[in-house]
């Protein structure tokens, strides 16, 4: 393995660390971190980053939803619920992602990453100036208004199909505004919900790619295949599930908002840097003059023109 191989393996490590991280920490499948590396870091297509972001959300959710089983953050009869409209949802989101541009792509999750940017800056400054209290997670929770939790479903899995995010950054503060669940229980039942979105979600996304061929911004062209998922994917997937499993624990030991707060600026970061990426336009590809053949007589010459009369 030469020195740039060994760079760009540390460099997935270091992502699906900190996507994993986020993932259980604030309940992101960490999406919002894989696809802007991908994209502007490593230079991969829109769309294989996003089926590769949500392979390796599987891990994540693994292992940060185990963690919250264990601190009994997990309300079944939330996640009973949530689960089926929003794999639904997350399939459709796949199909509608997978015929638009990679451009396009680009636009519609920067604009996504300004708006969870956003959210996430509203919940801590109003946190930190109203003083709000830790609120004290609950066991149980029976919905009151059968409508509410569809509403949260719908946009989760749209999104996760879509943009290849768990949707938490939806389903979090839904939870928690019209459901009146506890922050933690919103993470702990937002990390259940993506564990099986993000195997569905990422089964459709890599059968509706494979064989796709696509356009680079270097004007060369690409044919996506499923394996180039799972290779992607996979380099992601181990430090993505340590990270989730550590993401877990922090949600219940440490205070969020300094993280939160550095959540924020890479986000907006990102998004700045993907509007710019898509507007950019490819680079026409390099095509090579035409051989020219050589006589297949060297030695001969061309015919002269004959004068009128000879």
């Amino acid at each position: 393995m030469d020195f740039s191989s060994l760079v760009t393996l540390i460099g997935y490590l270091i992502t699906g660390l900190v996507s994993g991280t986020l993932g259980g920490l604030i309940g992101i499948g960490g999406g919002v971190i894989v696809v802007p590396a991908l994209t502007l870091i490593f230079g991969k297509d829109a769309q294989l980053a996003v089926a590769a972001s949500l392979f390796q959300m599987i891990f994540v959710a693994t292992s940060s939803t185990y963690g919250h089983w264990k601190n009994r953050y997990i309300i079944r009869s939330v996640v009973v619920r949530l689960v089926p409209l929003a794999t639904v949802c997350a399939v459709a989101g796949t199909i509608i992602g997978s015929s638009v541009g990679g451009a396009t792509l680009l636009k519609v999750f920067a604009l996504f990453l300004v708006y969870t940017s956003a959210d996430v800056g509203y919940k801590v400054a109003a946190g930190w100036l109203k003083g709000h209290p830790e609120e004290v997670p609950l066991t149980e929770y029976t919905p009151t208004n059968r409508w509410t939790i569809p509403a949260v479903a719908v946009p989760m899995g749209l999104a996760c199909g879509v943009l290849g995010i768990g949707g938490g950054s939806i389903a979090v503060p839904s939870l928690h505004k019209f459901l009146k669940l506890p922050l933690k229980n919103a993470i702990a039942n937002s990390s259940a919900a993506i564990f099986f979105l993000s195997i569905v979600a990422a089964i459709s996304k890599t059968l509706l790619i494979n064989g796709k061929t696509v356009t680079l911004f270097d004007g060369t062209y690409l044919t996506l295949h499923w394996y180039d998922v799972l290779i992607v994917g996979g380099l992601l997937a181990p430090t993505s599930f340590v990270g989730g499993r550590l993401g877990a624990h922090l949600a219940r030991r440490a205070p969020t908002r300094i993280i939160q707060g550095i959540f924020i600026l890479v986000m907006l970061y990102s998004a700045r840097d993907m509007w710019l990426k898509s507007e950019a336009k490819p680079k026409p590809p390099v095509v090579s003059p035409p051989a020219v053949e050589a006589p297949a007589n060297p030695g001969s010459q061309a015919a002269q023109p004959t004068a009128p009369g000879d």
